[in-house]
């Protein structure tokens, strides 16, 4: 039923308890597991890198952070995929380019995943205006079921 399930993972302890349900659905339909990671887009750096007397040295420091920010998600998502691996269940990791919502539907298609699991804080009205939330974007632009594990 879900050969392929994404899970989008921002580095936090929330995010992370969505895990257990999605052990126990991999091991019940023995599926792949596709963790992702958005990180800021390159436009973006870039762009807030520009600085009007050395807009060389504002790049440079903007590409060195994207850098490490890529590669402190890449170690991330790996330490994930092992504990995933030790429960006996194939993951796979990515760190996706850009905003959270278009780099998890993005990576959903790229690995026709027939499912999307994550967390969400579960706010309605004024507090998703205020605040807005990824769950809804992908709740509301994904074409494949979306998971969602509130948080109490």
């Amino acid at each position: 039923m879900y050969e392929r399930i994404l899970v989008p993972l921002d580095g936090s302890e929330e995010a992370e308890r969505v895990l257990p349900h999605i052990i126990a659905l991999a091991q019940k339909f023995e599926s792949s597991v596709y963790l992702v990671r958005a990180t800021a887009a390159r436009s973006q750096v870039h762009a807030e890198s520009r600085t009007p007397h050395a807009p060389e040295v504002g790049l440079d420091i903007a590409q060195r952070r994207l850098d490490s920010e890529a590669a402190a998600a890449q170690r991330y998502l790996s330490d994930v995929v092992g504990r995933l691996s030790a429960e006996g269940i194939q993951a796979h990791a990515d760190v996706a380019d850009g905003p959270p919502p278009a780099a998890i539907l993005e990576q959903a298609g790229e690995h026709d995943c027939s499912l999307i699991a994550m967390t969400t804080h579960g706010r309605g009205g004024v507090g998703r205006l205020v605040y807005g939330s990824v769950a809804d974007a992908v709740l509301q632009r994904s074409t494949i079921p979306v998971l969602l594990v509130r948080l109490a």
